[in-house]
């Protein structure tokens, strides 16, 4: 779907029809409430609006709204932030909500205090106006963001983020050359938002449906560097390639790998460029814990993935279960890379179809034995050193040097007389 901009009188008939919009303003009575923001926006190029932002004129409002729209909707509104500017948020039938206290009482000085012209038009609930006080209608037909002034982009660094993930999001959709003069400049500032924010858009961009062309944006602009964990040397223009086959730009040698997966590649990609090497590196993004772990393991294994994949059947089948469910990232990663400096495809395509055959019993290998009969044959008491046998035992059955309760016998034996862990595939 292309999302062609509707026309101005097409706009206001769809906000003044809308039933979830219809059910607020009954809910609300004759408080004055005005919708902002992406779904207004939204509504102009024919998309599902997302989330909801509402203004009502102060605190006192907000929180009257809040409290009415949650006994409606029987759920409990959180409030965010400080008393002043603090925000209402809830989930109703349809999406999230927020409400938010208007600046000053004053209209007209919070629609200019806000991001972009294209989420700076106000709908009045029920049936209007429509106020468009920065161009942003003008902005949207011709596909343009554009900030409202250089001052609101530096007063909340985040919204540097924020505009080249709209333009990952919006089919079409460019920087306004003064904005992206703008966002270069003021990149440096990006290391002092908070970083939960920062990792919030990040995912987004990373979901986004143009997500390369976001990325690439933020490499051109400066802002990756200033948008990661900590402050440090990066250069990502040298593996854009990578990002390219990642995002599906560019042929990837397992595409299987990215289809379910892109996200937690791009991710990675990321990180490997910042340097990560272990999920606390990124706790400060708060990301579901599973995403952090695999978009590290990717990006701290990458040089070692290289390696692997061209050594034995074993190797690699123990490298997967080193790196868990995160294999999947790790490989998507590390073949973008490989293939994007003139590595060979043909052994990724290999180590992904070992991984489809064999993943599940690659990662829960079904032990041999159980740990009191290892406890018999190796006469060794449960303690650290009885759990260091079992772990071992269990590497050597991924590896599949060992495959019949036999040969762990015979393996343990050796084991505990001291010789190679190392026995040979027909035990």
């Amino acid at each position: 779907m292309t999302h062609q901009p509707v026309d101005q009188e097409a706009l206001e008939s769809r906000l003044r029809t809308d039933p979830h919009l219809a059910e607020i303003a009954e809910c609300l009575g004759s408080v004055e409430c005005w919708v902002v923001g992406g779904w207004v926006r939204d509504r102009a190029l024919d998309r599902e609006p997302p989330d909801l932002d509402l203004v009502v004129p102060g605190a006192e409002a907000a929180k009257k709204a809040a409290a009415t729209l949650g006994a409606a909707w029987r759920t409990t509104p959180r409030l965010l932030g400080k008393p002043e500017r603090a925000v209402w948020r809830l989930t109703g039938p349809r999406c999230k909500v927020e409400i938010w206290p208007m600046e000053s009482g004053d209209l007209e000085a919070d629609v200019l205090r806000r991001d972009f012209t294209c989420n700076a038009l106000f709908w009045r609930l029920p049936k209007g106006p429509l106020l468009d006080y920065t161009g942003g209608y003008e902005d949207i037909k011709n596909r343009r963001i554009k900030a409202i002034s250089r001052n609101n982009l530096g007063a909340d660094p985040v919204r540097l983020l924020r505009a080249v993930r709209l333009v990952a999001t919006l089919r079409g959709f460019s920087l306004d050359p003064r904005t992206m003069s703008w966002i270069a400049d003021l990149a440096p500032a990006l290391v002092h938002a908070p970083r939960e924010r920062v990792g919030a858009e990040l995912l987004a961009l990373a979901l986004a449906p143009w997500a390369a062309t976001g990325l690439r944006e933020c490499a051109t602009l400066g802002l990756l560097e200033t948008a990661g964990p900590r402050t440090q040397p990066a250069d990502f223009n040298a593996s854009l390639d990578t990002l390219a086959r990642l995002a599906g730009v560019e042929p990837h040698p397992a595409p299987a790998s990215v289809t379910h997966n892109r996200p937690q590649a791009v991710l990675a990609w990321l990180a490997s460029g910042w340097p990560v090497s272990t999920p606390k590196d990124l706790a400060a993004f708060a990301w579901p814990r599973d995403l952090a772990r695999s978009v590290a393991i990717a990006a701290s294994r990458n040089d070692e993935a290289c390696e692997v994949v061209s050594r034995n059947p074993a190797e690699r089948r123990e490298f997967i279960n080193r790196c868990g469910h995160a294999f999947p990232t790790v490989l998507a990663l590390a073949a973008g890379n490989d293939v994007a400096g003139g590595g060979c495809p043909q052994p990724w395509r290999r180590w992904w179809r070992q991984w489809v055959r064999s993943g599940p019993t690659i990662l829960e290998p079904k032990p041999l034995l159980d740990a009191s009969e290892v406890t018999i044959v190796t006469n060794v008491e449960p303690g650290p050193r009885l759990g260091q046998i079992l772990k071992d035992l269990e590497r050597v059955t991924v590896r599949r040097e060992i495959r019949t309760p036999a040969g762990a016998r015979r393996w343990l034996r050796h084991y505990s007389d001291g010789a190679s862990s190392e026995v040979s595939p027909s035990a």
